[in-house]
């Protein structure tokens, strides 16, 4: 399946992060599959009409949490497992991710219902 991915230039975050974003809720909602292949740096970046530095930061970040692996002369792939994380840890980044969540929707004034019909639907639930 194509990565679609949809830059917003008035957004607050950055151009890499809104890369990173996108490429893990991807694969968080299965478009993206484990060991597949992602368009090259080139590609993705002609796609986006962005710098290919932008790109390369996004994958390498992405590459470094472990949501996708490097392969030199062949390209960046899905990773195959997720990293493994003690339950403490599991549950602070949780903890953080749902903060961050929170914080970036608040400012749409939605019910907590409305939130969580949100977060079915991305996780294909809905």
């Amino acid at each position: 399946m194509p990565l679609n991915i949809h830059i917003q230039n008035d957004s607050a975050q950055t151009l890499t992060e809104q890369i990173c974003q996108q490429v893990e809720l991807s694969i968080a909602a299965a478009n993206l599959t484990p060991n597949e292949a992602l368009p090259s740096v080139r590609q993705l970046s002609v796609q986006l009409k962005v710098n290919p530095n932008t790109v390369a930061r996004a994958y390498q970040q992405l590459v470094h949490k472990g949501s996708l692996r490097s392969e030199r002369g062949k390209g960046v792939f899905v990773a195959e497992c997720r990293a493994k994380f003690s339950a403490s840890e599991t549950s602070t980044r949780l903890q953080t991710a749902a903060q961050r969540f929170v914080a970036d929707t608040r400012h749409l004034a939605l019910s907590k219902d409305a939130l969580l019909d949100a977060i079915s639907t991305v996780l294909g639930d809905k």
